[in-house]
């Protein structure tokens, strides 16, 4: 017999030698031969479940994942949250943030359960299978509408951060080389976005959300930077006698003169709080990192996230307002710049703080495109493969053993990730009103993703009883109804 045909014998922690024996098996469609190991004796099978036979000591992932969430969470949304806090006040943005961080939690722990009782890996195979096929097709739409609006999104933010105003360039490239021109290449936003997708590439191949965590922990660091800013920038101005005193109320004023000024404004205001926490198209994935995985590991990592990424929107918030307050702009990233620091702080520290800040949230935002992307790709995946798409995943969850990628999804993989980089380019490029597009598909997108959805699935597979059972259906159709709200909202906003 061949050296790699023999059965193989392991060592238990008892000292007793078992062996595995080789077992062929195909996929669905009688293709992507898949060979490998099994035990011959049940007792065995607990030791192949906790830890890999070629690693005894498996890695605790538990803080790349935390960090990883994070990341999907802080995008460009805490860029605005401080406006809201100032026309809503800070007790009521501060209660508002909180409370979608419950429901985001809630949310997010019933579609973890969910993925353990129906024994899917995917967002779209759950809703599937909770919902029916024609919410599966839903949900994917909704996943590719979101992301694929975020990711353009980011590099639309990319360029302004770069380059700046095309007319007039002061972005980074044109303040670190004044010697360039305006009709210079490294000044052509549209060259300058090429250049950056060909850097970006080789970032986004990767497989596994694992092994962004060195990048995502450097973006999470950019946004804490970010926060540690403006708290200097408020703690100056304190100093200084010159801070701003906190709105503790809504402000009447900015919402508007008469009543149905005020409804609109309020409608406008809305979904920046609401989907400030929205993160559920990467729970999947994420899943498939955290290791050693358990309901409970992944609903406490989850919890950190949420509150870690409040706190620090919160003390975005409340710092610009002390340190800018009637000045803030709709983009508080706008403040941290010369006209508005110098005051403050100087002109050689605001030119220092501004470098650092910009330079920092470009950082930050490369992992935030990254994590995007990530969801994208298997939406595509899963549209184009469909039963015979499958994550590659750990150990964990529901599953017993390593689950490697097909064949399929192997080819499939990196022509598709260009084509998404293409599309992302082209629209960023081309489309002349994409804020106003991605306004309006994000809004509705997202609150399917992250309310309307989870919420359906949790009422249709709930399996508690008596009192957790009222709470539980309460709690969903709770969620569902602010969905639809929301949902509703984000086309009178597009209206109006």
């Amino acid at each position: 017999m061949p050296e790699d045909l023999r059965e193989p014998l392991i060592t238990t922690s008892d000292g007793d030698k078992k062996t595995l024996r080789r077992v062929e098996t195909f996929s669905e469609n009688g293709g992507d031969l898949d060979v490998y190991r099994r035990s011959l004796l049940s007792e065995l099978s607990v030791h192949l479940e906790s830890a890999d036979v070629s690693s005894p000591r498996p890695v605790d992932t538990f803080v790349v994942t935390s960090i990883s969430l994070s990341k999907v969470i802080l995008g460009s949304g805490m860029l605005v949250i401080p406006k809201a806090f100032q026309i809503l006040g800070v007790p009521v943005g501060v209660a508002v943030l909180s409370l979608v961080g419950l429901m985001t939690w809630y949310t997010i722990n019933g579609l973890v359960s969910a993925s353990q009782v129906t024994q899917r890996d995917t967002y779209a195979s759950v809703v599937r299978n909770a919902c029916g096929k024609s919410a599966k097709w839903g949900i994917l739409l909704a996943v590719f509408a979101n992301c694929l609006g975020m990711c353009t999104v980011f590099l639309i933010i990319f360029s302004d951060i770069l380059v700046g105003d095309p007319s007039e360039p002061n972005g980074l490239i044109a303040e670190m080389f004044p010697m360039l021109g305006p009709g210079s290449p490294f000044l052509n936003r549209n060259y300058v976005l090429a250049a950056l997708l060909l850097l970006l590439l080789p970032v986004s191949l990767s497989r596994n959300l694992a092994s962004l965590g060195f990048l995502n922990a450097v973006g999470v660091g950019s946004v804490v930077a970010f926060a540690l800013s403006t708290s200097i920038v408020a703690g100056t101005a304190i100093y200084q006698g010159t801070a701003y005193s906190l709105p503790l109320w809504p402000d009447w004023s900015r919402l508007g003169d008469s009543p149905v000024k005020i409804g609109a404004s309020l409608l406008a205001i809305a979904p920046v709080l609401l989907n400030a926490d929205i993160c559920h198209q990467s729970v999947f994935p994420l899943m498939m990192v955290l290791r050693p995985f358990t309901q409970k590991r992944f609903s406490l990592m989850t919890a950190i996230s949420l509150i870690t990424c409040n706190v620090l929107y919160s003390l975005i918030a409340v710092t610009s307002l002390v340190a800018f307050g009637d000045d803030l702009q709709d983009d508080a990233l706008s403040n941290l710049s010369g006209s508005y620091l110098e005051p403050i702080i100087g002109p050689i520290g605001a030119s220092v703080m501004g470098y650092t800040v910009r330079l920092g949230y470009f950082i930050s935002l490369i992992g935030s495109f990254v994590l995007t992307l990530h969801p994208l790709r298997h939406c595509c995946l899963e549209v184009t493969l469909g039963s015979n798409f499958h994550t590659q995943g750990i150990k964990g969850s529901f599953r017993k053993a390593w689950l490697p990628a097909s064949l399929s999804e192997q080819h499939l993989f990196t022509p598709v990730t260009v084509v998404l980089l293409v599309m992302c380019y082209m629209m960023a490029v081309l489309i002349p009103s994409i804020w106003i597009v991605i306004s309006l598909v994000g809004s509705a997108a997202s609150t399917l993703m992250g309310f309307i959805f989870p919420g359906f699935v949790i009422l249709m597979l709930d399996t508690s009883v008596g009192w957790n059972l009222v709470v539980n259906r309460s709690t969903a159709s709770l969620v569902v109804a602010v969905g639809a709200v929301l949902f509703i909202n984000g086309f009178l906003s597009f209206a109006l």
